[in-house]
């Protein structure tokens, strides 16, 4: 069995090196495979464009309304 020496001997070495203590092997951190591909759906977007413009230009038109009235 090893001594508490041995066990503590890598993770002296990591710290002297800045802390890095995640990896004690060297090597670069382990990936996970490929991206997986994201199908997002905006749709709903539109729909919501379209009702702030409505929403706005009504405003625009109420505004150039009250500006002839109270002329």
């Amino acid at each position: 069995m090893p001594g508490e020496a041995q066990l503590a001997a890598p993770v002296a070495r990591a710290a002297a090196r800045g802390g890095q203590t995640s990896s004690l092997r060297g090597g670069p951190p382990p990936t996970r495979g490929r991206p997986r591909e994201v199908t997002v759906d905006y749709g709903y977007v539109v729909s919501d464009l379209r009702r702030i413009a409505m929403i706005g230009g009504g405003l625009v038109l109420l505004l150039v309304a009250l500006s002839f009235i109270v002329r």
